[in-house]
């Protein structure tokens, strides 16, 4: 019984971490960064800023996890933890796998995008959108299995979906991966949205109290 509470005390500490959807807006903000950088690589082919982009891919998508972790972190500050309070997560907890699993993931997509956008392919079919997709799956579906949140189960499966709708969509691969990650973002800005209005309507700003007696 003790450890069926402790447990499930566990649990929940994780499912807070996630429980207003911030997490899911940034990580939507990200992927919108994402498309516009596949974007431009694209239409600015043969030019001396794309050389750029091309050079400064890793730093770009490893930026963009720290990005990522300091907009969520200030987020919360602001909106979270004002309504519902700190958690404090000790080293080696749930919420440290989670962003393990999150990193791995970013350095797989990273290396995987690095050794893809060298392969030439022809229209009719691309590999950067369902390598894409299938990472992204994975992420979400440990996500999901560590925190026990079944809309991330629905967030790797649209995932899939779209990376392989993608690859057959006849475009070039970064123009592909570009439209990937856009709708990716797009995605998870509403489920992130659709979360966070819950979870405000559920747990309105405290009022300050007043000086006058």
């Amino acid at each position: 019984m003790e450890r069926n509470k402790l447990n499930n005390t566990l649990l929940r500490s994780i499912q807070y971490r996630f429980e207003d959807g911030i997490i899911e807006l940034v990580m939507g903000g990200i992927f919108l960064l994402a498309g516009i950088y596949f974007y431009l690589q694209t239409v600015m082919a043969n030019s001396q800023l794309a050389d750029v982009l091309t050079a400064s891919f890793a730093l770009v998508f490893i930026g963009g996890y720290y990005l990522m972790q300091y907009s969520i972190r200030s987020l919360k500050e602001r909106i979270t933890f004002p309504r519902t309070g700190y958690v404090a997560y000790r080293n080696g907890s749930g919420s440290r796998v989670v962003w393990i699993i999150a990193a791995f993931g970013i350095a797989v997509l990273t290396g995987g995008l690095l050794a893809f956008s060298q392969i030439k392919t022809g229209p009719e079919w691309n590999l950067l959108p369902p390598f894409s997709g299938l990472v992204i799956a994975i992420v979400l579906g440990l996500i999901g299995l560590q925190t026990a949140l079944p809309r991330f189960y629905g967030l790797a499966g649209i995932s899939l979906v779209l990376g392989g709708a993608f690859a057959k969509i006849g475009l070039s691969n970064n123009l592909s991966t570009a439209a990937f990650c856009g709708a990716m973002g797009v995605v998870l800005l509403v489920s992130g949205g659709a979360v966070l209005r819950h979870y405000l309507r559920k747990n309105p700003a405290p009022t300050e109290a007043s000086d006058d007696k």
